[in-house]
């Protein structure tokens, strides 16, 4: 079903592709093509979106990178990630010793790990989860298409990928119950990735995945996992919100014009959930204003 696939070498891609391999760096930087965070910024606005910095790496992402290689590819965790054992703050002597000297790619402490590995096991041992790492599958596998609207060329990357068309995303939470994960998925838009990623695999397959998964894995111990589907309305609200930001992203590129803010003067008043608390609060102690008769 995802055919062809190739593996990176540093080739430039400008056309639609199925790449392993590709650095997270190089993907985050790649010209020519958007991504779903870049979409999240021309929504803001174009001008957000034309004056981004460049990708960085940062703890939490090193950690998330750990998190995910440590189930999804167990070799190359062992080799490329060290935990150091007895150390418990990367000021340590033997962090520090062990991150100079053992030429790994990633170095975290007894702590780091406890959650890397405990993640891992909550992962491993769920049964829905094992099943699915047990078909034939991809992982950090980078998908470039074009989107058949406005032509222009949009990337995904999906965390684990069945050949079979099963797509996972890897949610790290604080609480994955159902009514707390709910707050993650509209919070951080999680819905508009899940109906870019659906909508990006079916342009370069020209099938509809199987399912779209998010793993729910809390981030403290007894690290638990809850497995959720989007439902249609969720991919609906996902799919309208990133049609408008491809739409204007399209548009921006074909003009060469990267517009801010609008300039004209807008009307602004209390958060709506303020605006009803104190609108009950006012209605129980009317006030009197300037001109009110006695």
């Amino acid at each position: 079903m995802i055919n062809p696939i190739q593996y990176y070498e540093g080739m430039i891609i400008d056309r639609p592709c199925a790449v392993l391999g590709m650095p997270n760096n190089v993907y985050h930087a790649h010209k020519g093509s958007i991504s779903n965070s870049g979409l999240v910024l021309v929504d803001r606005s174009p001008a957000h979106y034309q004056s981004r910095g460049s990708w960085e790496s940062t703890r939490a992402k090193e950690m998330g990178t750990a998190i995910h290689t440590a189930f999804l590819e167990p070799d190359v965790f062992a080799h490329d990630f060290v935990i150091v054992h007895g150390s418990h703050a990367r000021t340590d002597k033997a962090y520090r010793d062990a991150k100079e000297y053992s030429g790994a790619a990633f170095t975290f402490t007894e702590d780091e790990g406890e959650k890397i590995l405990g993640t891992q096991q909550s992962i491993l041992t769920n049964k829905n989860a094992r099943l699915m790492i047990d078909e034939q599958h991809y992982t950090e596998i980078s998908i470039f298409a074009n989107d058949p609207e406005t032509g222009v060329l949009v990337r995904v990357r999906f965390d684990l990928l069945t050949e079979s068309g099963r797509c996972v995303d890897l949610k790290k939470t604080r609480d994955a119950r159902s009514d707390e994960f709910q707050k993650a998925i509209w919070n951080y838009k999680y819905y508009r990735q899940a109906a870019f990623y659906s909508d990006v695999f079916q342009w370069f397959t020209g099938e509809k995945p199987i399912s779209y998964e998010w793993w729910a894995i809390e981030e403290e111990a007894p690290y638990a996992l809850k497995i959720y589907e989007p439902d249609d309305f969720c991919l609906d609200a996902g799919r309208f919100e990133y049609r408008r930001a491809l739409d204007t992203y399209a548009e921006c590129v074909n003009s060469g014009i990267w517009n801010p803010y609008p300039s004209e003067k807008e009307l602004i008043g209390l958060p709506t959930w303020v605006a009803y608390k104190l609108e009950d609060e006012m209605d129980k102690l009317p006030i009197k204003f300037p001109g009110d008769e006695s």
